[in-house]
């Protein structure tokens, strides 16, 4: 049995996942099953309680619920996967729809469904991408769709290091914020990659339902960074405008994005949305914080990426001016 590093923890389990793998000791269990027995499938595969949250697809569909089981913490994938989560022991069993590729089941575990998990413990995990630009991390947050996988594609077109393509892990260690990897892989649409990385005619499917295509470690223009940054700046995507524009933006909207963008498994104690608080108000405070409006267009893109990195390296030289 193999186990995987996502972010900081080891999962354990006979299903590939086609992350790195880890001597760490295993934070969660992870099996595929048709059948797990009464304890857990049978009890959620006919699940009639009151959903906690709901997510909609843009069609106001329902795409992921979360409710409560005996069994654990049901999370659903409408029409894809039952995934049952026993937090005392990080016991995740899955269960798949008739059809649904294990590719598919790769993606809602390690993009969906450890983040929420990471988060339910503590963890601030968001929706947000991140590279390395001069040893320290720069962070860009925003919606699904916002455009931050082809931002990131385009820095590492330019020689930049991935620290994550979706689910940004950010955590303070000895007073400093750190960005804490997730897993080397990119997810670009095809005419996106198709656009930068012309001949990458070998990458893979991500999920059927996704459409997108995964490039990872060793492919041309793709390099990731798997140790931990100092966090040196977070940029918010805004909408698309004619011409590249880094602006401010008040600690309350920055905060209010913030909470906007974490990945949820369920809504949180008042305990530790205080906790929560205090922790993305010193976040705030301590860290650059700005707004990013530019062209959606992909022979903007270079552009854009030498106007951010040129703002990011001022930031650094006076930090660094600081430091000496």
């Amino acid at each position: 049995m193999a186990r995987y590093r996502l972010f900081d923890s080891a999962i354990e389990t006979e299903f590939p996942l086609r992350v790195p793998e880890t001597d760490l000791p295993a934070t969660f269990r992870f099996e595929v099953s048709p059948d797990a027995g009464p304890t857990l499938h049978q009890q959620f595969s006919s699940f009639r309680g009151k959903w906690i949250v709901e997510h909609l697809t843009p069609g106001d569909e329902p795409w992921l619920s979360v409710g409560r089981t005996d069994a654990g913490t049901l999370l659903r994938f409408h029409d894809m996967a039952d995934f049952v989560v026993a937090e005392t022991d990080g016991h995740i069993v899955c269960r798949r729809c008739s059809g649904v590729p294990d590719e598919t089941i790769r993606h809602l575990l390690v993009s969906q469904v450890i983040p929420r998990i990471l988060n339910n413990r503590g963890e601030v995990v968001l929706h947000g991408s991140a590279v390395t630009i001069g040893g320290r991390g720069l962070a860009f947050v925003g919606r699904s769709g916002s455009g931050k996988s082809t931002l990131v594609a385009g820095f590492a077109r330019s020689g930049a290091a991935i620290l994550t393509d979706d689910g940004l892990m950010v955590r303070e260690d000895d007073g400093q914020f750190v960005i804490v990897p997730s897993y080397p892989e990119g997810r670009l649409w095809p005419d996106t990659a198709d656009a930068l990385f012309p001949g990458h005619k070998d990458a893979d499917d991500t999920s059927y339902y996704s459409g997108k295509l995964v490039l990872t470690r060793g492919r041309e223009h793709f390099t990731f960074n798997e140790s931990r940054q100092e966090l040196g700046a977070m940029v918010f995507l805004a909408d698309a405008e004619d011409r590249v524009a880094i602006g401010s933006i008040s600690s309350a909207d920055a905060y209010m994005r913030l909470m906007r963008d974490m990945f949820r498994l369920i809504p949180p104690k008042a305990t530790d949305l205080s906790s929560e608080f205090e922790m993305l108000l010193d976040l705030i405070e301590s860290i650059p914080c700005v707004e990013l409006a530019y062209p959606r267009r992909y022979e903007s893109l270079t552009d854009v990426v030498g106007t951010v990195t040129g703002w990011f390296g001022e930031q650094n030289s006076q930090v660094q001016a600081c430091r000496t």
